[in-house]
């Protein structure tokens, strides 16, 4: 029994040292390139999946400026999650690094897509730019909830950005996540149009739950948008409805659903969004989800 624990816990850490050293990677490349998808489909910036040991998920993924709302464009605005949780204390330990200064963090309550009020302020070092949890302020068991639904993100402020400047949304197991680019080029046939668009999808995959919103830019004109079935060489069926909020953001509807093969679909890169206007009534801008 012992030899097995040893053998579970050098293998955890091997994982654990393996998905950091992963991160800070991408940390670096993140600042040094630009976040444009040029393939047609969506981009993941969480793609380190958690780990789960007994009780505990340790997320190890990276921050952006695309994730905030509404998303920004910052250059070299970057930074890494190494946050562990225990799904049963409420417990949070580990830390968050930004690459330049931050002014504050903290962990937040709202789906990708949405933001929501910290629950969680993090602490700053005194020697460097990251930032770790309190002892004393563990999560609530409503709080533990959001977070295995895909709900909690940790967020980064800067002088420059005071609502934040950096966010990672926290994924766990069972919670499906996209980032699309949308623009005419990926139209069919191809619209050419300056107005562009960005998408942010979550699918929970035991209820089918899936929360989208789609930020545009130059289509003020726009008069619907929708998730339709289909790949990026086809054109597809309208699957599910967006509606304009407010803020003028297109987002699915309150208890929006996908079945099994919906579900499917997603993962295969068989749905995307599409924005129409008067002038391109069967859509200006387009991105697979």
């Amino acid at each position: 029994m012992q030899s097995s624990l040893m053998q579970s816990s050098r293998e955890y850490s091997v994982r654990l040292a393996f998905l950091r050293t992963a991160i800070v990677l991408s940390v670096l490349a993140l600042a040094a390139c630009s976040s444009d998808d040029d393939d047609g489909g969506g981009s993941d910036d969480n793609a380190s999946p958690p780990i789960d040991m007994a009780g505990t998920t340790v997320f190890a993924t990276v921050l952006s400026s695309s994730q905030q709302v509404p998303p920004l464009n910052v250059e070299g605005a970057a930074g890494a999650v190494d946050l562990t949780f225990d799904t049963v204390t409420g417990a949070v330990s580990g830390t968050v690094t930004a690459t330049g200064p931050a002014t504050a963090a903290h962990i937040h309550l709202a789906a990708a897509g949405s933001n929501g009020p910290p629950i969680v302020t993090l602490v700053k070092s005194d020697t460097d730019e990251s930032f770790s949890p309190p002892a004393d302020d563990p999560l609530s068991q409503a709080e533990i909830a959001a977070l295995e639904n895909g709900e909690l993100y940790v967020n980064v402020h800067t002088e420059a950005n005071v609502g934040g400047e950096v966010r990672a949304q926290l994924i766990p197991a069972g919670v499906l996540f996209s980032q699309t680019e949308l623009s005419g080029d990926k139209q069919i046939p191809v619209v050419v149009t300056t107005g562009s668009a960005q998408g942010i999808t979550t699918v929970v995959e035991a209820s089918g739950e899936i929360r989208a919103a789609v930020f545009t830019t130059g289509l003020e004109t726009a008069d619907a948008a929708h998730i339709h079935t289909g790949t990026a060489a086809e054109s597809g069926d309208v699957l599910l409805d967006l509606v304009a909020d407010a803020d003028g953001v297109w987002r699915t509807q309150e208890g929006a659903l996908l079945d099994a093969a919906g579900i499917a679909a997603f993962k295969a890169g068989g749905l995307y969004f599409n924005v129409h206007t008067p002038d391109n009534a069967a859509g200006e801008v387009r991105g697979q989800l």
